[in-house]
């Protein structure tokens, strides 16, 4: 994951994680800076930031473009919809064979 920081009005970056302690130990960025994580676009101080990461933060995984099942694509309620249709007529056609044996 790529962090932007903001350092007096100055946006430096992209860093990857392990750069960012290397970063604070040689002076050039500060836990109190304001960073932005690549997902988020919210722009936080760094140490409060990194802390909402190790919690456990998750992103919604990119499903753009992948294969979708039949039934995922018109959806739960159109598919009973359409099982609830094809019993009404399985009904109607038992209540008339019922009055019209054949």
């Amino acid at each position: 994951m790529a962090y932007l920081v903001d350092r007096d009005g100055k946006t430096l970056g992209p860093f990857v994680r392990s750069q960012l302690s290397e970063r604070v130990a040689a002076g050039e960025i500060a836990w109190t800076d304001i960073a932005c994580d690549e997902y988020s676009g919210r722009w936080m101080p760094l140490s409060e930031l990194l802390e909402h990461e190790e919690k456990g933060t998750q992103t919604i995984p990119n499903t753009i473009g992948s294969q979708r099942s039949p039934l995922s694509m018109i959806g739960w309620g159109s598919t009973l919809g359409i099982l609830y249709f094809f019993y009404r007529i399985a009904r109607l056609m038992h209540a008339c064979a019922r009055f019209h044996p054949q």
